[in-house]
């Protein structure tokens, strides 16, 4: 019976090929998963237990904030009775009052207005013919008639008073019954020259004088003054500052702008009531107020407010950081974007910063946050990758410690601080005292920093401020050192505290390497100086170059003898064994070295070393011993069983590695000191690996390779740099130079026997410098 594949199982089967042969499909994964926990960091902090709390309710438990933040209904209560103070104030002020034009306007309309009723009232009527009277006008007003006396008086008694009352009661202005009486003696044509004299009396004053109701009194004296000055009659002039006495009034206006800056200042000036972190805000037993309600709306502890639109900020700002941090990653750190656990390692430098500030913010003591290390992210990049990625890293994380701590914590700040200064003071190779003292280093300026920072803005935490940053530095301090191997560990990095360990000739492999193959030991010592140099030169990673170095021939351990700078004029054998398996003798110490590093758990940066120093290169020694061989027996050669294994570098730093180790050997096996043959073979043996396609996949440039050239004929030079021969003494003055040395000097037994040996002891002869050096290689 055939049996039937479930789908289920080779769609999820091939769903997960597909995810681990697409390096994109996985960094997007791992982007979205980081993506999740910076956003869930935050919402530790923004989204706490939420209650059902109402007005007038009774507090069943206490509710403490969970971070600080203002407090919105006290401080809004505080600015309104400044506001209202302040405006009072300004209302007091007279220099907060400017002359109304509107008011001169009004009052040239009351003057036009009253002198019009006035020449109206004054006018005579229209004269009537009568029966058996005269054409002339018997009742002239304010005049009476010689023929009627005794009814115009009554008459004009009448008209003043009903002219006083028309202005009183229309113009809300009081005259008086005589300056009525007067000016309507004045008649009709005269009025009109004293309004305009009234008018040009008035108007200046109203227009350029400050009068309010303090000052109003003296503005109308001085206004009948002038009218004693314009040459009028005493009756005009009676009525002209009478008049002109009536219509004036104050003229100023509050300036409302003016208010409303005071009132602004005012508000301004109030600073925002906080409410810290841990603090209570309710008790229970309280009774709950519209205050406390508006207090747990702002933190969004009330359920349904602001829950959703707090979480979608958290997505939206951790989601923005975390793009920007791994894009930068993407586009000038393509080896760490490529590499999965580096990859991690990026995220979680990111993360850990801001989760160590939250883990710390949760004990309620105010210097709790200052003790968190801020600046290990920062750290970390600048020990295992490089300084800009560490420079992102301290862009980044202080924005994330403040979505966690809030904004206006000081402790962003200080993570800013500290970074830039833990990146500006690490020196380069870094020991693990390094660390210790720049911690030291970091905690002052950072002290020195937040202390300033707490006199511009509150002069009473700047002591405890700078002194817990002083103390954040030295946190920092304590756990890169604790933290640190633990990540080389885990993520196969290596830092150069731990690279400069590795070097170390105490080290167990090492040692090894000294002792039972010491010719390959100072091999890989030249090697390793010609790498670092090479390494400076176009900017690769010199102390990681140079430990590879020192280990990449390891595997040579297990079988010494077979390699040439080991047998010290012992015999060769190599000699005695077929070409394919001397060939195969030398692969194999690659493949050793790899046993051997893994056996003494060498980091896999380390074990590339060993693993690519030689690439697919050919052993040509013994790849033409066996052709020449096969032309007597007629034997195939394949020429794939005379070359290395592989792979090829993939980075630089092992490319640096194999074009030094070439070109050692080759300088010691056929430049004989010879200066003047050492490029040559330099440049030959560079291109003989660009042409075999070794350098390939190292992303090496040509300019890096010119540089490397130059680099390496640097040291050589002075390796063979040229010395004096020294000439052979005859046997006396051997003697005599042998008695004024140091050792004729003891007396006894021991002098004696030091100086015979001195003296039978035959100095070597040689003809010229360069056979003092072959004896010396």
């Amino acid at each position: 019976m055939k049996k039937v594949a479930w789908p289920g199982r080779s769609l999820g089967e091939r769903v997960l090929r597909t995810f681990r042969r697409s390096t994109e499909l996985r960094r997007a994964a791992l982007l979205a998963l980081f993506g999740l926990l910076y956003a869930f960091l935050l919402g530790i902090g923004v989204l706490p237990e939420s209650t059902s709390f109402r007005a007038g309710q009774v507090a069943s438990r206490d509710v403490m904030s969970p971070r600080t933040i203002e407090n919105r209904p006290l401080t809004q209560a505080l600015r309104e009775e400044a506001a209202r103070q302040a405006e009072l104030d300004a209302v007091a002020n007279p220099a907060n009052y400017e002359i109304d034009p509107e008011q001169a306007r009004r009052v040239g309309e009351v003057i036009q207005a009253l002198f019009a009723r006035l020449e109206t009232a004054g006018t005579p009527p229209n004269p009537s013919p009568a029966v058996g009277g005269n054409s002339k006008d018997e009742a002239a007003i304010g005049r009476p008639s010689s023929s009627a006396p005794d009814q115009a008086a009554p008459q004009s008694s009448d008209l003043v008073d009903e002219v006083w009352s028309q202005i009183r009661d229309e113009l809300r202005i009081d005259l008086g019954r005589n300056v009525v009486g007067t000016a309507l003696r004045i008649g009709p044509d005269r009025l009109k020259n004293l309004a305009e004299k009234t008018r040009d009396l008035v108007l200046p004053l109203m227009q350029e004088e400050r009068i309010s109701a303090t000052n109003l009194a003296q503005v109308r004296e001085l206004a009948a003054a002038r009218a004693d000055n314009l040459g009028l009659s005493r009756d005009e002039r009676t009525v002209v500052s009478a008049i002109a006495q009536a219509v004036i009034r104050p003229n100023l206006a509050l300036n409302r702008e003016r208010v409303e800056q005071a009132r602004a200042q005012a508000m301004s000036q109030v600073k925002p009531l906080l409410i810290q972190q841990g603090q209570v805000i309710v008790r229970r037993g309280d009774v709950i107020t519209d205050e406390h309600i508006a207090i747990l709306q702002d933190l969004g502890l009330l359920r349904g407010s602001r829950t959703y639109g707090v979480l979608l900020g958290a997505i939206l700002f951790t989601a923005v950081l975390a793009a920007l941090a791994f894009f930068f990653l993407r586009r000038h750190a393509p080896r760490v974007w490529q590499a999965d656990r580096q990859f991690v390692l990026w995220g979680v430098i990111l993360l850990l910063p801001a989760a160590m500030a939250r883990l710390f913010l949760f004990v309620p003591w105010p210097g709790a946050g200052f003790l968190a290390p801020l600046a290990l992210g920062p750290v970390a990049a600048l020990l295992l990758f490089d300084v800009h990625l560490a420079v992102v890293a301290a862009i980044i994380d202080p924005l994330l410690v403040a979505g966690v701590a809030g904004w206006n914590s000081p402790l962003p700040v200080l993570a800013l601080v500290s970074s830039l200064a833990w990146i500006g003071l690490l020196p380069r190779g870094s020991q693990r005292a390094d660390i210790t003292r720049v911690g030291v280093l970091v905690g002052v300026a950072a002290a020195g920093a937040m202390g300033g920072l707490a006199l511009l803005f509150d002069a009473s935490h700047a002591l405890a401020w700078g002194g817990w940053s002083f103390l954040n530095g030295l946190a920092t301090a304590v756990f890169t050192l604790g933290v640190l191997p633990y990540v080389e560990s885990v993520f196969g990095l290596l830092s150069s505290i731990r690279l400069l360990e590795l070097s170390h000739p105490t080290q167990t492999l090492l040692r090894r390497l000294m002792m039972e193959a010491p010719g390959t030991y100072h091999h890989s010592l030249m090697v390793g100086n010609l790498a670092e140099a090479a390494a400076e030169a176009i900017g690769a990673d010199p102390l990681l170059v140079r430990v590879g170095a020192q280990y990449h021939d390891i595997g040579k351990i297990k079988r010494p003898y077979f390699f040439i700078e080991n047998q010290f004029g012992r015999e060769n054998p190599h000699d005695r064994l077929n070409p394919r398996l001397s060939a195969l003798v030398l692969r194999l110490h690659v493949k050793d070295g790899v046993d051997l590093a893994r056996q003494y758990r060498l980091p896999e940066s380390i074990v590339d070393f060993i693993r690519q120093h030689h690439g697919t290169t050919l052993i040509p020694f013994f790849y033409q011993k066996a052709l020449d061989r096969a032309r007597e027996t007629e034997d195939t050669v394949e020429e794939d069983d005379f070359r290395y294994p592989g792979p090829r570098p993939q980075s630089r730093e092992t490319a640096i590695v194999m074009l030094a180790d070439a070109v050692e050997a080759a300088i010691r096996a056929h430049v004989d000191g010879n200066r003047t043959r050492l490029e040559p073979v330099v440049r030959r043996i560079v291109r003989e690996r660009l042409d075999d396609g070794q350098l390939d996949e190292s992303d090496l440039t040509l300019r890096d390779l010119e540089g490397i050239v130059q680099a390496f004929l640097r040291v050589f030079n002075g390796m063979f740099h040229s010395r004096i021969p020294y000439p052979s003494l005859p046997a006396a003055g051997r003697t005599s130079q042998a008695e004024r040395s140091p050792v004729a000097l003891h007396r006894g037994a021991g002098g004696k026997a030091a100086r015979g040996r001195l003296a039978a002891s035959p100095l070597p002869r040689e003809e010229d410098g360069n056979g003092a050096r072959r004896a010396m290689l």
